[in-house]
């Protein structure tokens, strides 16, 4: 009768413990997000809901004066009367010549380890970067495809990860856009 019940804790755990585990999104996905919109004139929210398969995940469109393409989080619901907080995770899609930089801001800090560790695993090594008030590191993955981890960012989100995919073959689509983290 022992083994039943720690088999359903143990299952409870895992069910439960996922929710939380979901909102973070692996390398894998994030170089999907990038091939698939690579090429694209736009990249519509369908391409990118393929990719998030949670329905946690919310399309705000362009945020401001850019052309960047945002989703966030769904925050938790806030029962109180207290302004919503800030969703903890924020994706972009940057248009770059031809291609898109794949950008995930975030607070939490165990999203970045998570990518880093995976990044670790493949024996990547990174190189510094040189910004301004912020720390970072950049992986080189493939040819032209690199992962930037830039940290102690101004704003709601300190912690910015961007994957910049390769160029694009000669007479792809090409868009303009600044490199910003």
């Amino acid at each position: 009768m022992r083994f039943p019940s720690l088999f359903l804790l143990a299952s409870l755990i895992i069910v439960v413990g996922r929710p939380v585990a979901a909102q973070c999104l692996e390398l894998a996905s994030l170089q999907a997000l990038g091939v698939a919109a690579t090429g694209q004139s736009t990249a519509p929210p369908a391409i990118v809901s393929q990719v998030l398969s949670s329905t946690e995940w919310r399309f705000l469109g362009p945020v401001g004066n850019t052309r960047e393409l945002t989703w966030t989080n769904r925050p938790a619901k806030n029962p109180s009367s207290t302004p919503t907080p800030t969703p903890t995770l924020r994706l972009s899609l940057r248009p770059v010549q031809g291609r898109y930089d794949v950008v995930f801001k975030t607070t939490d800090a165990g999203c970045m380890r998570q990518l880093r560790q995976e990044l670790t695993a493949r024996r990547l090594k990174p190189q510094p970067i040189t910004c301004p008030d912020c720390l970072g590191q950049r992986y080189l993955m493939s040819e032209g495809t690199t992962v930037s981890f830039y940290s102690k960012m101004r704003g709601d989100y300190p912690l910015v990860v961007v994957l910049h995919p390769a160029e694009t073959p000669a007479g792809a689509n090409k868009t303009t856009a600044t490199r910003n983290p």
